[in-house]
């Protein structure tokens, strides 16, 4: 009887839609607070791998980077030998197929700041054959190995939503804390 009765005193005060209604208010605050502690308060992806470049690559290494992300600018100061490779318009482009050609000899880095690209590309190869060829490449390292790449710890794969790389949120994995990658020819 006094099961029932707590059971029927809870449900008149609306204590289990509360208590639901709770949870998720508790979930989307610790999601917001591993956003902004993760986003905010740890240094910025891209300045840590250029910290590693600068310690780990001479400067005088080439690098091919894409024109249109800011991501690059902290690498500025890790080489003096950065090319721009324009990825948007590498499949319908000759000049730029043939600058990506010739730049990437041995010893040439590839610094990948954020997802921009990559996802659409090898998400749509009977659009972006060139583009998705290059990238689907870099992501099994046949032609480039991999040599930078930050651990994603546990509030990183809860931001992300599961992978870094190829997930759904693409706001925090382009714009916020992009995972940068950086691959060496070998």
């Amino acid at each position: 009887i006094g099961i029932c009765s707590a059971y029927s005193f809870l449900s008149k005060k609306r204590f289990f839609p509360n208590l639901f209604l709770g949870i998720i208010l508790l979930i989307t605050f610790l999601y917001a607070l591993i956003f902004f502690v993760y986003v905010y308060v740890y240094r910025p992806s891209q300045i840590e791998a250029s910290i590693w470049m600068q310690k780990n690559v001479s400067k005088d290494s080439k690098i091919i980077a894409e024109p249109f992300d800011l991501g690059i600018s902290p690498f500025h100061q890790a080489s003096n030998n950065i090319t721009f490779i324009n990825f948007y318009e590498l499949d319908h482009d000759q000049i730029i197929q043939s600058q990506l050609k010739e730049t990437l000899s041995k010893d040439t880095y590839v610094v990948l700041t954020s997802q921009r690209i990559l996802r659409s590309r090898t998400l749509s190869p009977e659009t972006f054959p060139l583009s998705s060829a290059f990238y689907m490449n870099l992501a099994e390292e046949k032609e480039l190995k991999k040599m930078y790449q930050p651990e994603c710890d546990t509030y990183c794969k809860m931001l992300y939503m599961g992978n870094p790389m190829l997930n759904l949120e693409e706001t925090s994995s382009v714009f916020d804390r992009p995972i940068v990658t950086i691959y060496k020819r070998l």
